[in-house]
């Protein structure tokens, strides 16, 4: 792979050349491993047939075996299996099994092949790539330039309602010289654009597919990934097959992926979900409770797979409507939260106080901000100063099982002060229209993963437009830091712009930041392969069962 220019200064402060091109050529996709904590506590390194950096061979014992079937369960409705309108956070954890993306993220923020095999940069304001040559979709048809164009355009198309957007509006020209190449012209300099590449939203399709189903496309998604789809029945299950003619390869240079099949059955209840792990009904949970974490330790029979404070939860506030375009009132709101409480009596101590934007995890995060920590004498004191000192009603929502987001605690909390909310729980679909796109709520309770680029998540969630940030406001002063942060190359410098977004965000009280929580993700013990990917979502690509 050939470096030059502004990608050379990016690249050498998370890795050099060489154990990039070594990586990407020997593995042609990447992935972060994660611990895996089980069989009475132990430790384990989880198997990653991908990251070929010199390590030995593996064991007779750790070869991947072939065939078989994964069965694990979700635990609502698939918000959208099209990979560009994905908005639930946890979405890649199933729409990654059949997208194919541009370019993966691999340990340590490292960028590796994946449908292109190389990328150039050779100025602040151009991106260059250019693909594997022979690549197919699920349909037959090429992986070319053209399908790449189709896709950028499509994300770019504010009818098509896509989660990325915003973070591609700065491409303003898409060049297609060759079949294989695809040179990106953007509207100003940005350090960050080419990690919006290794996420599902922005996932290459096929052509033919989306002008052959027209908006029927989301029962028939049509990619490139290791798996396609088979079965798709809405509200109860998602069937994936293998697909035989996917182009990457272990770090032996076996084909992937090593299982048949992945069933994905719908079931509400987390009780019942956990119940059927350890009864053997599924091979793999995703995002396990905190309150099972010890039950799976002391197994013999589960595996763990554990990721620190990868996810941010927070309250996703209203602003641009009364009563939350009142500033005192959001700080009445941010002081009346215990964090240390919910820490305790929702995640059972596996999180960590929240004060800013960014996950903790995250290489932007400041970890000096220690903002609005719980005084409920200020709280109601800014609430009278709001003009509520009898206290005020709000309605609020969130998504998910009834135990997500601290709902309960921060309810209660908030009460204590004056502040009285109702909360309904929706179907993460009906939440995203109610909530960000009719704005009939005054806040949600919301959660979000840690992103490879920090620009990801100020675009999304606090630039103007924001895909995430409800009332889509107008946010002049964070547009013009974030676009200082995005001409930056050197991240210490980046870090500097990040952390006085992080201020601003907390002067105006745009979200109510509460706790970063662990990720826990469960398997069979006869599962190999399963690992956590950089934003602490499961993957379950490229797994095998070793009986």
């Amino acid at each position: 792979m050939r470096e030059d220019g502004l990608w050379t200064k990016m690249v050498r402060q998370r890795v050099s050349r060489r154990t990039l091109v070594r990586t990407g050529a020997a593995t042609g996709v990447g992935l972060w491993v994660t611990s895996v904590l089980g069989c009475g506590g132990s430790s384990q390194p989880s198997s990653n047939p991908n990251a070929n950096s010199g390590s030995s061979t593996p064991t007779a014992k750790d070869q991947p075996k072939y065939g078989g079937e994964l069965r694990t369960i979700w635990p609502s409705t698939f918000s959208f299996l099209d990979p560009h309108k994905a908005s639930g956070g946890n979405d890649p954890s199933y729409a990654r099994l059949y997208t194919a993306t541009l370019v993966e993220l691999g340990e340590g923020g490292k960028l590796l092949p994946s449908l292109a095999e190389s990328w150039t940069m050779p100025d602040a304001k151009s991106i260059n790539f250019k693909l594997k040559p022979g690549l197919k979709f699920h349909d037959g048809t090429d992986v070319d330039a053209a399908a790449v164009k189709f896709s950028i355009e499509r994300i770019q198309n504010v009818d098509t309602k896509a989660t990325r957007r915003n973070d591609l509006l700065p491409i303003v020209k898409i060049d297609t010289p060759d079949p294989l190449t695809v040179n990106l012209t953007l509207d100003a300099p940005n350090s960050g654009l080419i990690y919006v590449f290794t996420g599902i939203q922005t996932g290459i399709i096929s052509p033919t597919a989306v002008n052959k189903w027209g908006s029927d496309f989301e029962k028939h998604i049509v990619s490139a990934g290791p798996f396609q789809m088979e079965e798709y029945v809405p509200e109860v299950r998602l069937v994936l097959k293998k697909y035989e003619n996917y182009f990457g390869k272990d770090a032996s240079g076996n084909k992937l992926p090593y299982v048949d099949r992945v069933t994905f059955r719908v079931v509400p209840d987390p009780a019942v979900a956990f119940a059927s792990l350890q009864s053997g009904e599924i091979d793999c949970l995703f995002r396990v409770s905190s309150t099972d974490v010890e039950t799976i330790k002391s197994s013999r029979d589960m595996t763990l797979h554990q990721v620190k404070g990868q996810s941010l939860i927070y309250l996703n506030l209203l602003t641009t409507k009364p009563p939350l375009d009142n500033l005192d009132l959001r700080k009445a709101m941010a002081y009346a939260v215990d964090r240390d409480e919910i820490v305790k009596a929702e995640y059972a101590g596996y999180a960590a106080p929240a004060y800013t934007a960014f996950p903790s995890a995250m290489w932007a995060w400041d970890s000096t901000i220690q903002d609005y920590k719980y005084d409920p004498a200020k709280a109601k004191e800014y609430l009278a100063k709001a003009g509520y000192p009898n206290g005020i009603k709000l309605r609020a929502c969130a998504y998910g099982t009834p135990g997500s987001y601290a709902t309960e605690t921060v309810t209660a909390q908030l009460k204590r002060v004056g502040i009285d909310i109702t909360v309904d729980r929706l179907e993460l679909v009906t939440y995203q229209t109610n909530f960000r796109d009719k704005l009939q709520y005054d806040f949600g309770f919301a959660g979000t993963p840690q992103a490879p680029d920090p620009d990801r998540t100020i675009m999304a969630f606090y630039a103007s437009g924001g895909y995430y940030n409800p009332g889509k406001p107008n946010m002049p002063e964070i547009d013009a830091l974030a676009a200082q942060a995005r001409a930056v190359t050197d991240l210490n410098e980046r870090k500097k712009v990040y952390s006085q977004l992080q201020h601003l965000i907390n002067d105006i009280v745009h979200n109510v930041f509460l706790v970063y929580v662990d990720a826990f993700h469960a398997c069979r013990s006869n599962i190999r392969g399963f690992s956590s990917n950089p934003d602490g979502l499961g993957d379950m690509r490229w797994a095998w069962i070793t009986k």
